[in-house]
């Protein structure tokens, strides 16, 4: 018997390792599958036995066939979807062999358990196809038996031939995907072999989709170009044939980016856009826009790029879900980046005609720089070319206003068909100077989608601008100076558009050309304002020469300030050392003089503008918005000032300031230091000129009054003189004639008559009073009753020695017995003066004539006439005034200039007026016009 173990031992052994030979030579999964399934029915005495292979692409089991105790197997070649928690699905993840101790009883085999009903089956064996830890399937074994379990033996077996069946899978697998797995380097190289004989772009693209196409096997193959003026993709080259398609299913000849924003941005920054089964790589909102607008369910687009330019994208679009492999997504991508190699190489001569455009144009700016001075004319011309070139219709120029935190509109393109930007456009943000830093330049392709300049999208948007450019104009080492403002070339189109790099480097140019137009201005103008400044300094001298009166020096200097500086606002603020309330003596706006209003006036001891004034050496600057109230109240600005500058009117450190100069100009914002030099050098001039003119008028007018009250007193004394002189002489008489003793009555007389000269002398002493405590360094003015024949009899009386001493006659006629209201002493003297100089003035034995007579019910006229000899130019000089050379000689300077040109001024303050003419027959007349009624 141990004979007969042994040989059938050898030949189980022979058989198995007949079996694992075919299992290693055998390259067919039939034949495979039914060699084992030979093995196992002969060496297990089992009724039901299944292979089922796993797919994993669905996740499921596919029967390959078995043995049923009925030889039907048609069940047995089904699909088993793996549900989760039943146990072939634990057994296809775990790989780990599992018993049933009935099928018939167990609920999560499916429908297994009914065949196990139909067939008497109970035990069961579900054991894994497994190749080290990858499943390939299983193998289910069933018997009529309870509770039966496998001996070790057994079990071993089991191992050795599932296990030789598994590893002859493995094998059959790896060298399947070995023959599917595509070489792109193959496909590279016939497409380079190709490309040698091709000429346009066109053909290139078609050469790139076919190929593509064969390798990767979609439904379609496209190539989509990219639109810069209108933002969207149309469809350059494709695989479709020229046949009728349903439009459901038809290739989409374009695609509009208005809502696919993501997409674009992701093809942009050179991203993979890979759509497939449950898998995006954008969000879901775009991912259906996007499949519905190209009418696919998977989709892979590789960007095309050249340079950091979008060209266009390389789409594979598949109408059923797809789940896309690695090696077709680099290939894609390769492809693209082939493209954006040769795309460039292709159009090599359309590049070359633009950049011969492109310097064609910067040379034409360069040439209109160096040949043009009108910086409007250049501006112009530049912005047309430029337009033209980027098929744009909006230029702007913008210049930074920090004052008001702004950008002010220097120059835009005039459009005819087109609104033109009416206000000032906001600073930017703090992004927005970001992207200046990082890029040079910001390029806006749909100005609603961009929030870097949303402070800038309602204006712009108003005028219908949907895509700009902004580039620096100063963005240059040569242009940018520590006293310029910032300026902005801003180009923009009324549709969305894509800026290219060729196209932001023409615009950074031509900025930094316009740049220097903008310097080369800026330069001429500050040199124009320093010539304008250093002249108004030769003006200063000459306005010095030709102005004797403060108010028109106050007024020619700040005309010129005004005008030279294109002033929006000029105010002279002045007052006097001892009066510290301020008054607004010049005024202009926008180089135009405006009335100011004459009863307002400024405390300058709490004015806080005025005070920091007086308290800053130099020009003090200050923004109007930060002033008080009641500063910016008297100082009225128009609506286009928000900063203003003021100085102070500086003499000699130890003399009190008593004005300050205020303007508004948008000059002084970006001059340079040495305009400001200039301009405080002329108002320092000013301020100096103003003061000696001051000085010279105050010491003019003191002169004036110590004159009058010098020929007052010296007329006053002489009348002292003459009165008391004579009342002495009459008491001396009186004292040495005899007193008879025994003539009572005549010694009663003459003691009377003594009385009356003591009394005569008293009153004449006190007359005098008033000159000594209340005219003793300025003349004072009474309100007297004064009738008429009194004053000519007194001044009759006093004139009376000189006439009979020249043998003159004096003719009176009085129209009437007048009366009027003045200073009855000073009038007095100035009709004895007028008679004193007649006297002397008229020949021996001469005639002096007086007529007093009524003008009408307010006037009154006193008029002197007679025949001598005067002066040639005294008329002349009386008529003319005293001369602002205070040296040159003039008859008004010794008497009886002199003391006409006195009496003229005191009748002046007294309301009257004096002339003195000689009339072509030789007489001389002297004509006082006097109000009846002096206020």
């Amino acid at each position: 018997m141990g004979q007969h173990s042994n040989s059938t031992d050898r030949v189980q052994a022979m058989t198995l390792s007949q079996v694992l030979q075919t299992l290693r030579e055998q390259d067919n999964v039939d034949i495979l599958l039914q060699i084992s399934l030979s093995y196992l029915q002969a060496k297990f005495n089992y009724r039901l036995i299944w292979i089922g292979l796993y797919d994993r692409l669905d996740h499921q089991l596919v029967g390959k066939g078995g043995i049923t105790p009925d030889e039907e197997r048609s069940f047995l070649k089904q699909r088993f979807p793996l549900i989760a928690g039943d146990l072939f699905e634990q057994v296809i993840i775990e790989l780990q062999p599992i018993t049933i101790a009935d099928l018939q009883t167990e609920t999560r085999v499916g429908e297994w358990c009914k065949l196990a009903q139909t067939y008497n089956i109970h035990s069961t064996l579900l054991y894994p196809l497994r190749h080290k830890d990858r499943g390939f399937g299983l193998v289910l074994l069933g018997t009529s038996e309870k509770d039966r379990y496998l001996e070790t033996n057994e079990t071993e077996y089991l191992s050795i031939i599932l296990g030789g069946l598994a590893t002859a899978l493995y094998h059959i697998e790896t060298d399947w995907q070995r023959q599917q797995t595509k070489h792109p380097s193959a496909s590279l190289l016939k497409l380079l072999s190709e490309f040698r004989r091709f000429v346009r772009l066109d053909h290139y693209l078609e050469a790139v989709v076919k190929e593509t196409h064969r390798f990767i096997q979609p439904t379609r193959t496209n190539i989509y170009w990219y639109h810069q003026d209108g933002r969207y993709f149309w469809r350059r080259s494709s695989n479709l044939k020229k046949t009728p398609e349903a439009i459901i299913t038809r290739a989409a000849s374009g695609i509009n980016l208005q809502d696919l924003t993501e997409f674009y941005q992701a093809l942009a920054s050179d991203r993979l856009v890979s759509i497939g089964q449950s898998h995006s790589t954008l969000k879901t909102e775009i991912t259906r826009r996007l499949m519905r607008g190209m009418r696919v369910r998977s989709l892979l687009a590789a960007p095309i790029i050249f340079n950091r330019e979008l060209l266009g994208f390389l789409a594979i679009e598949g109408k059923h879900p797809r789940i896309w492999q690695t090696t077709e997504k680099t290939y894609v991508r390769g492809m693209a980046q082939l493209l954006g190699v040769i795309a460039p190489l292709a159009d090599m001569n359309d590049t070359i005609k633009k950049i011969k455009q492109n310097h064609a144009l910067t040379a034409e700016i360069t040439r209109a720089i160096v040949t043009n001075e009108d910086w409007h004319i250049l501006l112009s011309s530049s912005a047309e070319r430029l337009c033209q070139r980027l098929k744009s219709e909006y230029f702007f120029l913008l210049e930074e206003r920090p004052t008001n935190h702004q950008f002010d509109l220097l120059y835009q393109n005039p459009l005819p068909d087109h609104r033109l930007l009416t206000t000032p456009l906001a600073m930017l943000t703090r992004a927005s100077e970001q992207q200046f830093q990082d890029r040079g330049m910001i390029a806006i392709e749909q100005l609603d989608d961009n929030p870097s300049l949303s402070a800038w999208s309602e204006p712009l948007r108003e005028i219908g601008v949907r895509s700009l450019l902004v580039c620096p104009t100063d963005d240059h080492p040569g242009i940018k100076t520590p006293t310029r403002r910032r300026s902005l070339l801003v180009i923009g189109h009324t549709s969305p558009r894509t800026w290219t790099q060729a196209e932001s480097a023409l615009v950074k140019i031509v900025a930094q050309q316009l740049g220097l137009i903008l310097q080369q201005w800026h330069l001429n103008h500050q040199v124009e304002v320093q010539h304008q400044l250093s002249q108004m300094s030769a003006i200063g001298w000459q306005i010095s020469q030709q102005t004797d009166e403060i108010c028109e020096l106050e007024r020619r200097f700040t005309e010129q300030i005004a005008l030279n500086l294109s002033s929006h606002l000029l105010l002279l603020v002045t007052w006097t050392e001892s009066q510290k309330q301020g008054e607004i003596v010049q005024r202009y706006e926008h180089q135009q003089p405006v009335v100011s209003q004459t009863n307002m006036t400024i405390d300058v001891e709490q004015d806080s503008l005025i005070q920091q004034v007086l308290g800053t050496e130099g020009i003090f600057c200050q923004d109007i918005n930060s002033l008080p109230t009641i500063t910016r109240q008297w100082l009225n600005c128009p609506s286009d000032c928000d900063q203003i500058w003021a100085i102070a009117l500086r003499t000699h450190s130890q003399h009190l300031s008593t004005g300050v100069l205020i303007l508004s100009s948008p000059y002084l914002e970006d001059e340079s230091q040495q305009t400001r030099q200039l301009l405080e050098g002329f108002v320092t001039q000013f301020a100096w000129m103003r003061r000696s003119l001051r000085v010279q008028t105050s010491l003019s007018q003191q002169r004036e009054e110590l004159e009058w009250l010098n020929w007052y007193k010296q007329r006053r004394l002489e009348e002292l003189y003459r009165v008391v002189g004579s009342r002495i002489k009459q008491l001396t008489e009186l004292k040495q004639s005899p007193f008879p003793d025994i003539d009572e009555h005549k010694y009663q007389l003459t003691n009377l008559r003594y009385q009356q000269l003591i009394r005569q002398i008293s009153q004449t002493l006190a007359s005098t009073s008033s000159l000594l405590k209340r005219e003793q360094w300025q003349l004072h003015n009474r309100h007297d009753l004064i009738v008429v024949s009194n004053l000519l009899r007194r001044v009759g009386d006093r004139i009376e020695p000189v006439m009979k001493n020249r043998q003159l006659l004096l003719q009176v006629q009085q129209q009437r017995n007048l009366s009027l209201i003045a200073d009855s002493l000073k009038l007095e003297l100035v009709c004895y003066e007028l008679l004193l100089i007649a006297c002397y003035r008229a020949p021996l034995k001469g005639v002096i004539d007086i007529n007093v007579q009524a003008l009408d019910e307010q006037h009154l006229e006193f008029v002197v006439m007679d025949r001598g000899l005067i002066h040639p130019h005294l008329i002349r000089d009386l008529e003319a005034g005293r001369s602002s050379d205070l040296l040159k000689p003039s008859t008004l300077d010794r008497p009886p200039g002199q003391h006409l040109m006195i009496v003229e001024r005191i009748l002046h303050k007294m309301g009257g007026q004096f002339q003195l003419q000689k009339l072509d027959s030789g007489q001389i007349i002297t004509r006082l016009i006097l109000p009846i009624n002096i206020s």
